[in-house]
């Protein structure tokens, strides 16, 4: 078994994850190490524990149903706190691709200037940019285009070879 520890706003588990066998199936053990003699078979006393019956695991479909539950919980916590976070970063993504400025890059298709956002630089012409509008509707769709999500990594020269034929 596999130990996994989940911390997030202030919550703080472990877990105890099944390994999965050949089949495909959670490979799910119906015993877990007695609370009582941590597995040592013997209390305080040195005798046979009465609560594993001195066998040093405790064999339970309570603590199964339990830890299914609980598996369940965690794992639907996970997926809508991931995908959460996920549109969040997609949401600051777009928000700051929007503020970028191409400063001295005019729009071959709109003649925007300057261009925003992102900017699509053919790369067989010379000296031809398009917006992200255009870009979507298909202007230049003849050629490969670079896009250039930040002005700061825009190349100033973009040389391409063909193979005719």
């Amino acid at each position: 078994m596999a130990e996994v520890e989940v911390s997030e706003l202030g919550i703080s588990c472990n877990l105890m994850i099944p390994d999965i066998d050949e089949s495909g199936e959670e490979a799910i053990e119906p015993e877990a190490t007695c609370f009582k003699c941590n597995g040592s078979q013997m209390n305080k006393k040195g005798l046979p524990c009465r609560k594993c019956n001195g066998t040093g695991v405790l064999a339970s479909r309570e603590l199964n149903a339990i830890t299914a539950i609980v598996r369940e919980e965690v794992r639907e916590f996970c997926q809508h706190s991931f995908k959460g976070m996920f549109v969040d970063y997609l949401k600051n993504k777009r928000e700051e691709q929007a503020k970028q400025v191409h400063q001295g890059i005019v729009c071959d298709g709109c003649e925007v200037a300057p261009i925003t956002g992102i900017r699509y630089m053919c790369s067989v012409c010379s000296d031809f940019d398009i917006c992200e509008k255009c870009e979507a509707n298909a202007v230049h769709r003849h050629h490969a285009l670079l896009k250039i999500r930040k002005a700061s990594q825009a190349p100033n020269k973009l040389i391409c070879q063909f193979k005719n034929g």
